[in-house]
Protein backbone atom coordinates (compact mmCIF):
# COMPACT_ATOMS: atom_id res chain seq x y z
CA UNK A 1 0.00 0.00 0.00
CA UNK A 2 2.77 2.42 1.00
CA UNK A 3 4.80 1.52 -2.14
CA UNK A 4 1.82 2.09 -4.41
CA UNK A 5 1.26 5.49 -2.89
CA UNK A 6 4.97 6.36 -3.35
CA UNK A 7 4.87 5.30 -6.98
CA UNK A 8 1.81 7.45 -7.60
CA UNK A 9 3.42 10.44 -5.89
CA UNK A 10 6.68 10.00 -7.87
CA UNK A 11 4.80 9.79 -11.18
CA UNK A 12 2.75 12.84 -10.25
CA UNK A 13 5.93 14.68 -9.31
CA UNK A 14 7.64 13.87 -12.67
CA UNK A 15 4.63 15.16 -14.56
CA UNK A 16 4.63 18.40 -12.56
CA UNK A 17 8.40 18.93 -12.99
CA UNK A 18 7.88 19.07 -16.74
CA UNK A 19 5.56 22.01 -16.16
CA UNK A 20 6.88 23.80 -13.06
CA UNK A 21 10.11 24.19 -11.10
CA UNK A 22 11.16 22.18 -8.05
CA UNK A 23 10.23 25.10 -5.74
CA UNK A 24 6.57 24.96 -6.74
CA UNK A 25 4.19 24.45 -3.75
CA UNK A 26 2.68 21.27 -5.19
CA UNK A 27 6.16 19.79 -5.64
CA UNK A 28 7.00 20.70 -2.02
CA UNK A 29 3.71 19.19 -0.80
CA UNK A 30 4.36 15.98 -2.75
CA UNK A 31 7.89 15.77 -1.31
CA UNK A 32 6.50 16.30 2.19
CA UNK A 33 3.83 13.59 1.77
CA UNK A 34 6.43 11.22 0.30
CA UNK A 35 8.71 11.74 3.29
CA UNK A 36 5.79 11.11 5.68
CA UNK A 37 4.88 7.86 3.89
CA UNK A 38 8.51 6.74 4.04
CA UNK A 39 8.62 7.43 7.77
CA UNK A 40 5.41 5.46 8.35
CA UNK A 41 6.75 2.64 6.21
CA UNK A 42 9.99 2.63 8.18
CA UNK A 43 8.08 2.60 11.49
CA UNK A 44 5.93 -0.33 10.40
CA UNK A 45 9.01 -2.22 9.24
CA UNK A 46 10.65 -1.63 12.63
CA UNK A 47 7.53 -2.89 14.46
CA UNK A 48 7.38 -5.97 12.26
CA UNK A 49 11.05 -6.56 12.89
CA UNK A 50 10.52 -6.30 16.68
CA UNK A 51 7.59 -8.75 16.60
CA UNK A 52 9.63 -11.19 14.56
CA UNK A 53 12.53 -10.89 16.99
CA UNK A 54 10.12 -11.49 19.90
CA UNK A 55 8.74 -14.61 18.19
CA UNK A 56 12.27 -15.80 17.49
CA UNK A 57 13.12 -15.39 21.19
CA UNK A 58 9.97 -17.27 22.21
CA UNK A 59 10.77 -20.07 19.74
CA UNK A 60 14.31 -20.19 21.09
CA UNK A 61 13.00 -20.53 24.67
CA UNK A 62 10.63 -23.33 23.67
CA UNK A 63 13.45 -25.02 21.79
CA UNK A 64 15.71 -24.78 24.85
CA UNK A 65 12.94 -26.23 27.04
CA UNK A 66 12.37 -29.10 24.65
CA UNK A 67 16.12 -29.72 24.48
CA UNK A 68 16.29 -29.89 28.28
CA UNK A 69 13.43 -32.41 28.30
CA UNK A 70 15.17 -34.37 25.59
CA UNK A 71 18.37 -34.47 27.64
CA UNK A 72 16.40 -35.82 30.64
CA UNK A 73 14.95 -38.76 28.70
CA UNK A 74 17.92 -41.14 29.26
CA UNK A 75 17.80 -40.56 33.02
CA UNK A 76 14.03 -41.13 33.14
CA UNK A 77 14.36 -44.22 31.01
CA UNK A 78 16.97 -45.58 33.40
CA UNK A 79 14.68 -44.89 36.39
CA UNK A 80 11.79 -46.59 34.60
CA UNK A 81 13.90 -49.70 33.93
CA UNK A 82 14.99 -49.81 37.59
CA UNK A 83 11.37 -49.62 38.86
CA UNK A 84 10.25 -52.23 36.34
CA UNK A 85 12.89 -54.66 37.54
CA UNK A 86 11.81 -54.08 41.14
CA UNK A 87 8.15 -54.62 40.19
CA UNK A 88 8.96 -57.87 38.40
CA UNK A 89 10.88 -59.12 41.41
CA UNK A 90 8.03 -58.29 43.86
CA UNK A 91 5.49 -59.87 41.53
CA UNK A 92 7.44 -63.12 41.51
CA UNK A 93 7.71 -63.01 45.32
CA UNK A 94 3.96 -62.44 45.70
CA UNK A 95 3.14 -65.35 43.36
CA UNK A 96 5.44 -67.61 45.38
CA UNK A 97 3.64 -66.60 48.59
CA UNK A 98 0.30 -67.46 47.02
CA UNK A 99 1.69 -70.89 46.11
CA UNK A 100 2.90 -71.44 49.68
CA UNK A 101 -0.51 -70.42 51.03
CA UNK A 102 -2.26 -72.91 48.81
CA UNK A 103 0.14 -75.68 49.88
CA UNK A 104 -0.38 -74.83 53.57
CA UNK A 105 -4.18 -74.88 53.23
CA UNK A 106 -4.09 -78.30 51.54
CA UNK A 107 -1.75 -79.71 54.21
CA UNK A 108 -3.92 -78.34 57.04
CA UNK A 109 -7.02 -80.06 55.75
CA UNK A 110 -5.26 -83.44 56.04
CA UNK A 111 -4.23 -83.05 59.72
CA UNK A 112 -6.41 -84.76 62.37
CA UNK A 113 -6.98 -82.70 65.57
CA UNK A 114 -5.38 -83.93 68.78
CA UNK A 115 -8.20 -82.34 70.87
CA UNK A 116 -11.63 -83.69 71.88
CA UNK A 117 -14.66 -82.04 73.58
CA UNK A 118 -14.89 -83.18 77.20
CA UNK A 119 -17.96 -81.08 78.20
CA UNK A 120 -20.34 -78.77 76.36
CA UNK A 121 -20.52 -75.11 77.37
CA UNK A 122 -23.31 -74.19 79.79
CA UNK A 123 -25.53 -71.09 79.80
CA UNK A 124 -24.64 -68.53 82.59
CA UNK A 125 -27.26 -67.99 85.30
CA UNK A 126 -27.02 -64.17 85.30
CA UNK A 127 -27.15 -62.08 82.11
CA UNK A 128 -23.91 -60.60 80.91
CA UNK A 129 -25.73 -57.50 79.63
CA UNK A 130 -27.26 -55.05 80.35
CA UNK A 131 -25.09 -53.97 83.30
CA UNK A 132 -27.35 -52.24 85.87
CA UNK A 133 -24.49 -50.43 87.59
CA UNK A 134 -23.28 -48.95 84.30
CA UNK A 135 -26.80 -47.86 83.40
CA UNK A 136 -27.34 -46.17 86.78
CA UNK A 137 -23.98 -44.39 86.57
CA UNK A 138 -24.70 -43.24 83.03
CA UNK A 139 -28.15 -42.00 84.07
CA UNK A 140 -26.67 -40.11 87.02
CA UNK A 141 -24.06 -38.43 84.80
CA UNK A 142 -26.68 -37.51 82.18
CA UNK A 143 -28.97 -36.00 84.84
CA UNK A 144 -26.11 -33.96 86.32
CA UNK A 145 -25.05 -32.66 82.89
CA UNK A 146 -28.66 -31.87 81.92
CA UNK A 147 -29.20 -30.02 85.22
CA UNK A 148 -26.04 -27.98 84.73
CA UNK A 149 -27.08 -27.14 81.17
CA UNK A 150 -30.51 -26.00 82.41
CA UNK A 151 -28.90 -23.88 85.11
CA UNK A 152 -26.48 -22.30 82.63
CA UNK A 153 -29.31 -21.68 80.16
CA UNK A 154 -31.46 -20.04 82.84
CA UNK A 155 -28.50 -17.89 83.92
CA UNK A 156 -27.68 -16.81 80.36
CA UNK A 157 -31.32 -16.11 79.50
CA UNK A 158 -31.99 -14.39 82.83
CA UNK A 159 -32.68 -10.78 81.87
CA UNK A 160 -33.44 -9.13 85.21
CA UNK A 161 -31.25 -7.53 87.86
CA UNK A 162 -30.36 -9.86 90.72
CA UNK A 163 -27.52 -8.05 92.52
CA UNK A 164 -26.11 -4.60 93.22
CA UNK A 165 -22.92 -5.49 91.34
CA UNK A 166 -24.87 -5.83 88.08
CA UNK A 167 -26.00 -2.21 88.41
CA UNK A 168 -22.61 -0.92 89.53
CA UNK A 169 -20.92 -2.41 86.46
CA UNK A 170 -23.20 -0.39 84.16
CA UNK A 171 -23.35 2.99 85.90
CA UNK A 172 -21.33 5.55 87.80
CA UNK A 173 -24.28 6.53 90.03
CA UNK A 174 -23.95 6.14 93.79
CA UNK A 175 -25.32 3.08 95.57
CA UNK A 176 -27.60 4.29 98.36
CA UNK A 177 -28.78 1.03 99.87
CA UNK A 178 -30.60 -2.29 99.43
CA UNK A 179 -34.05 -3.16 100.75
CA UNK A 180 -34.50 -6.83 101.73
CA UNK A 181 -37.45 -8.98 100.80
CA UNK A 182 -40.26 -9.15 103.35
CA UNK A 183 -42.61 -12.06 103.84
CA UNK A 184 -45.66 -11.56 105.97
CA UNK A 185 -48.24 -8.82 106.17
CA UNK A 186 -48.05 -6.12 108.86
CA UNK A 187 -51.13 -4.75 110.56
CA UNK A 188 -50.29 -1.31 109.11
CA UNK A 189 -48.96 -1.57 105.54
CA UNK A 190 -48.53 2.19 104.97
CA UNK A 191 -45.19 2.77 106.77
CA UNK A 192 -43.53 -0.57 107.45
CA UNK A 193 -40.73 0.82 109.62
CA UNK A 194 -43.16 2.09 112.26
CA UNK A 195 -44.63 -1.37 112.83
CA UNK A 196 -41.29 -3.14 113.32
CA UNK A 197 -38.57 -0.58 114.17
CA UNK A 198 -35.93 -3.20 115.07
CA UNK A 199 -36.26 -5.28 111.95
CA UNK A 200 -33.69 -5.62 109.20
CA UNK A 201 -36.07 -3.74 106.90
CA UNK A 202 -36.04 -0.74 109.24
CA UNK A 203 -32.27 -0.95 109.53
CA UNK A 204 -31.94 -0.88 105.75
CA UNK A 205 -33.92 2.39 105.61
CA UNK A 206 -31.76 3.81 108.42
CA UNK A 207 -28.73 2.93 106.29
CA UNK A 208 -30.26 4.85 103.38
CA UNK A 209 -30.94 7.80 105.68
CA UNK A 210 -27.31 7.78 106.83
CA UNK A 211 -25.95 7.50 103.29
CA UNK A 212 -28.00 10.51 102.20
CA UNK A 213 -25.87 12.67 104.49
CA UNK A 214 -22.75 11.66 102.55
CA UNK A 215 -24.32 12.68 99.24
CA UNK A 216 -25.31 16.20 100.30
CA UNK A 217 -24.86 17.55 103.80
CA UNK A 218 -25.58 21.22 103.09
CA UNK A 219 -27.84 23.08 105.50
CA UNK A 220 -31.41 23.99 104.65
CA UNK A 221 -34.46 22.06 103.51
CA UNK A 222 -33.86 19.18 101.12
CA UNK A 223 -35.87 17.67 98.28
CA UNK A 224 -35.89 13.91 97.66
CA UNK A 225 -37.23 12.63 94.37
CA UNK A 226 -37.92 8.89 94.11
CA UNK A 227 -38.45 7.46 90.64
CA UNK A 228 -38.02 4.24 88.67
CA UNK A 229 -38.12 2.90 85.12
CA UNK A 230 -41.53 1.21 85.16
CA UNK A 231 -44.41 0.64 87.50
CA UNK A 232 -44.09 -2.10 90.09
CA UNK A 233 -40.46 -1.53 91.09
CA UNK A 234 -41.45 -0.17 94.51
CA UNK A 235 -40.83 3.58 94.32
CA UNK A 236 -43.97 4.39 96.36
CA UNK A 237 -42.92 1.88 99.02
CA UNK A 238 -39.40 3.37 99.11
CA UNK A 239 -40.53 7.01 99.14
CA UNK A 240 -43.10 6.33 101.89
CA UNK A 241 -40.63 4.61 104.20
CA UNK A 242 -37.80 7.07 103.51
CA UNK A 243 -40.18 9.87 104.43
CA UNK A 244 -41.12 7.94 107.58
CA UNK A 245 -37.53 7.26 108.63
CA UNK A 246 -36.68 10.96 108.18
CA UNK A 247 -39.73 11.95 110.22
CA UNK A 248 -38.46 9.81 113.11
CA UNK A 249 -35.52 12.25 113.40
CA UNK A 250 -38.00 14.94 114.54
CA UNK A 251 -37.74 16.57 111.14
CA UNK A 252 -40.78 18.01 109.41
CA UNK A 253 -41.37 15.91 106.30
CA UNK A 254 -43.96 16.16 103.56
CA UNK A 255 -44.58 13.36 101.06
CA UNK A 256 -46.16 14.45 97.76
CA UNK A 257 -47.69 12.15 95.15
CA UNK A 258 -46.72 13.55 91.71
CA UNK A 259 -47.81 10.39 89.90
CA UNK A 260 -51.05 11.99 88.76
CA UNK A 261 -51.67 9.37 86.09
CA UNK A 262 -51.70 6.53 88.58
CA UNK A 263 -52.10 7.88 92.13
CA UNK A 264 -51.25 5.55 95.00
CA UNK A 265 -50.60 7.44 98.21
CA UNK A 266 -54.32 7.99 98.76
CA UNK A 267 -54.84 4.18 98.61
CA UNK A 268 -51.81 3.44 100.77
CA UNK A 269 -52.93 5.78 103.58
CA UNK A 270 -56.66 5.42 102.84
CA UNK A 271 -57.10 9.16 102.29
CA UNK A 272 -59.72 11.03 100.30
CA UNK A 273 -58.27 12.13 96.95
CA UNK A 274 -60.64 14.99 96.12
CA UNK A 275 -57.80 17.54 96.40
CA UNK A 276 -54.06 17.34 96.23
CA UNK A 277 -51.16 17.93 93.86
CA UNK A 278 -53.26 18.48 90.74
CA UNK A 279 -55.50 21.07 92.43
CA UNK A 280 -52.43 22.79 93.97
CA UNK A 281 -50.78 23.17 90.56
CA UNK A 282 -53.90 24.76 89.06
CA UNK A 283 -54.29 27.09 92.07
CA UNK A 284 -57.64 25.70 93.19
CA UNK A 285 -56.51 24.83 96.73
CA UNK A 286 -53.77 25.92 99.11
CA UNK A 287 -51.10 23.75 100.72
CA UNK A 288 -52.78 23.91 104.11
CA UNK A 289 -56.03 22.66 102.58
CA UNK A 290 -54.32 19.65 100.93
CA UNK A 291 -52.10 18.56 103.84
CA UNK A 292 -53.09 15.27 105.49
CA UNK A 293 -51.62 13.96 108.73
CA UNK A 294 -50.07 10.47 108.71
CA UNK A 295 -49.63 8.11 111.66
CA UNK A 296 -46.26 9.77 112.35
CA UNK A 297 -46.44 13.16 113.97
CA UNK A 298 -43.89 14.89 111.74
CA UNK A 299 -44.96 13.30 108.45
CA UNK A 300 -47.55 15.03 106.30
CA UNK A 301 -49.00 13.66 103.08
CA UNK A 302 -50.23 15.41 99.94
CA UNK A 303 -52.07 13.01 97.67
CA UNK A 304 -52.21 13.44 93.90
CA UNK A 305 -55.72 14.85 93.77
CA UNK A 306 -58.14 14.24 90.91
CA UNK A 307 -56.51 12.77 87.80
CA UNK A 308 -55.96 15.68 85.33
CA UNK A 309 -55.95 15.35 81.52
CA UNK A 310 -52.56 17.12 81.27
CA UNK A 311 -50.25 16.04 84.13
CA UNK A 312 -47.07 16.82 82.15
CA UNK A 313 -48.13 20.45 81.54
CA UNK A 314 -49.05 20.88 85.21
CA UNK A 315 -45.63 19.70 86.38
CA UNK A 316 -43.86 22.03 83.91
CA UNK A 317 -45.99 25.05 84.91
CA UNK A 318 -44.72 27.98 87.01
CA UNK A 319 -46.96 26.89 89.89
CA UNK A 320 -44.57 23.98 90.59
CA UNK A 321 -41.80 26.39 91.58
CA UNK A 322 -44.18 28.34 93.79
CA UNK A 323 -45.33 25.12 95.45
CA UNK A 324 -41.76 23.96 96.08
CA UNK A 325 -40.73 27.35 97.54
CA UNK A 326 -43.73 27.33 99.88
CA UNK A 327 -42.96 23.80 101.06
CA UNK A 328 -39.28 24.68 101.61
CA UNK A 329 -40.38 27.38 104.03
CA UNK A 330 -42.41 24.90 106.10
CA UNK A 331 -40.59 21.54 105.95
CA UNK A 332 -37.10 20.15 106.43
CA UNK A 333 -37.57 17.40 103.85
CA UNK A 334 -39.82 17.28 100.79
CA UNK A 335 -40.22 13.81 99.28
CA UNK A 336 -41.53 13.50 95.71
CA UNK A 337 -43.18 10.25 94.65
CA UNK A 338 -42.74 10.75 90.88
CA UNK A 339 -44.05 8.88 87.83
CA UNK A 340 -41.75 6.22 86.30
CA UNK A 341 -39.44 8.14 83.96
CA UNK A 342 -38.93 5.06 81.83
CA UNK A 343 -42.56 5.36 80.68
CA UNK A 344 -43.31 9.11 80.80
CA UNK A 345 -41.13 12.22 81.04
CA UNK A 346 -43.22 13.98 83.71
CA UNK A 347 -40.86 12.98 86.49
CA UNK A 348 -37.68 14.26 84.81
CA UNK A 349 -38.29 17.85 85.88
CA UNK A 350 -38.96 16.68 89.44
CA UNK A 351 -35.70 14.71 89.45
CA UNK A 352 -33.80 17.85 88.34
CA UNK A 353 -35.20 19.81 91.29
CA UNK A 354 -34.14 17.19 93.85
CA UNK A 355 -31.14 17.48 96.16
CA UNK A 356 -31.35 13.70 96.53
CA UNK A 357 -32.53 12.10 93.27
CA UNK A 358 -33.12 8.39 93.96
CA UNK A 359 -33.64 5.73 91.28
CA UNK A 360 -35.31 2.47 92.36
CA UNK A 361 -34.67 -0.99 90.88
CA UNK A 362 -36.41 -4.17 91.96
CA UNK A 363 -34.47 -7.42 92.22
CA UNK A 364 -35.50 -10.18 89.81
CA UNK A 365 -38.02 -7.76 88.26
CA UNK A 366 -36.23 -4.76 86.71
CA UNK A 367 -34.65 -5.40 83.33
CA UNK A 368 -30.84 -5.21 83.18
CA UNK A 369 -31.10 -2.62 80.42
CA UNK A 370 -32.72 -0.17 82.90
CA UNK A 371 -29.33 0.35 84.59
CA UNK A 372 -28.08 2.27 81.55
CA UNK A 373 -30.73 4.94 82.24
CA UNK A 374 -28.71 6.22 85.20
CA UNK A 375 -25.71 7.37 83.15
CA UNK A 376 -28.06 8.95 80.59
CA UNK A 377 -29.68 10.97 83.36
CA UNK A 378 -26.26 12.02 84.69
CA UNK A 379 -24.60 12.85 81.35
CA UNK A 380 -27.45 13.97 79.11
CA UNK A 381 -29.84 15.51 81.64
CA UNK A 382 -27.14 16.75 84.05
CA UNK A 383 -28.73 15.14 87.13
CA UNK A 384 -26.33 15.66 90.02
CA UNK A 385 -25.95 13.36 93.05
CA UNK A 386 -28.05 10.64 91.41
CA UNK A 387 -28.10 7.46 93.50
CA UNK A 388 -29.93 4.15 93.28
CA UNK A 389 -31.67 1.70 95.63
CA UNK A 390 -32.09 -2.01 94.94
CA UNK A 391 -35.48 -2.98 96.31
CA UNK A 392 -36.77 -6.44 97.24
CA UNK A 393 -33.35 -8.09 97.17
CA UNK A 394 -33.65 -11.74 98.13
CA UNK A 395 -36.57 -12.27 95.76
CA UNK A 396 -36.26 -15.20 93.34
CA UNK A 397 -32.76 -15.76 92.00
CA UNK A 398 -31.47 -12.68 93.83
CA UNK A 399 -31.77 -14.68 97.07
CA UNK A 400 -28.34 -16.17 96.40
CA UNK A 401 -26.85 -12.69 96.70
CA UNK A 402 -28.66 -11.89 99.93
CA UNK A 403 -28.42 -14.86 102.29
CA UNK A 404 -29.48 -14.00 105.86
CA UNK A 405 -30.50 -16.00 108.88
CA UNK A 406 -34.05 -14.64 108.45
CA UNK A 407 -36.19 -14.80 105.37
CA UNK A 408 -38.29 -11.87 104.27
CA UNK A 409 -40.81 -11.50 101.51
CA UNK A 410 -41.99 -8.13 100.23
CA UNK A 411 -45.48 -7.91 98.85
CA UNK A 412 -46.03 -4.98 96.50
CA UNK A 413 -49.62 -4.40 95.44
CA UNK A 414 -49.98 -2.82 92.03
CA UNK A 415 -53.32 -1.36 92.99
CA UNK A 416 -52.17 0.05 96.34
CA UNK A 417 -48.50 0.72 95.73
CA UNK A 418 -47.35 -0.19 99.26
CA UNK A 419 -45.42 -2.96 100.93
CA UNK A 420 -45.76 -4.63 104.28
CA UNK A 421 -43.34 -6.46 106.46
CA UNK A 422 -42.89 -8.71 109.45
CA UNK A 423 -40.06 -10.93 110.63
CA UNK A 424 -40.65 -14.60 109.91
CA UNK A 425 -39.33 -17.88 111.19
CA UNK A 426 -36.30 -19.27 109.48
CA UNK A 427 -37.66 -21.35 106.58
CA UNK A 428 -36.41 -24.66 105.35
CA UNK A 429 -33.69 -23.99 102.81
CA UNK A 430 -34.04 -25.33 99.30
CA UNK A 431 -31.18 -26.94 97.46
CA UNK A 432 -29.19 -24.85 95.00
CA UNK A 433 -30.63 -26.64 91.97
CA UNK A 434 -34.12 -26.50 93.44
CA UNK A 435 -33.92 -22.74 93.85
CA UNK A 436 -32.59 -22.24 90.35
CA UNK A 437 -35.30 -24.38 88.79
CA UNK A 438 -38.17 -23.17 90.93
CA UNK A 439 -40.55 -20.58 89.52
CA UNK A 440 -41.26 -17.42 91.41
CA UNK A 441 -45.02 -17.21 91.71
CA UNK A 442 -45.18 -14.40 94.29
CA UNK A 443 -47.45 -11.48 93.46
CA UNK A 444 -45.79 -8.07 93.20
Amino acid sequence: EYLNRLKLLDSEKEELLQKVTAEHPKIILINKESNQIREELLTNLNNINERLNFRLDDIAQKQAKLNSLLFELPEKEAEYNRLKRKYDMLEKYYISLLDKLAEYSIARQGIVSDYSVLEKASTPGAPIAPDKLTIWLATFVIVIIASLLIIVARYVLHNTIISVEEIRRKTKANFLGAIPTVQEILPNPAISISSSPKSILSESFRTIRSNLQFINNDSGPKILSVTSSISGEGKTFISTNIAGILALLDKKVVLIDFDMRRPRLNKVFNFNNDKGTSTLLIGKHTVSECIKQSELENLHIITSGPIPPNPAELILSDNLEKLVNELRSKYDYIVFDTPPIGLVTDGLELVRLADYPIYVFRADYSDKAFASNLDKLIDENKIQHLSFVLNDIGRGVSGYYYDKSYSYSYSYGYGYGAGYYVEAEKPKKKSFIGKMLSKNDSEE
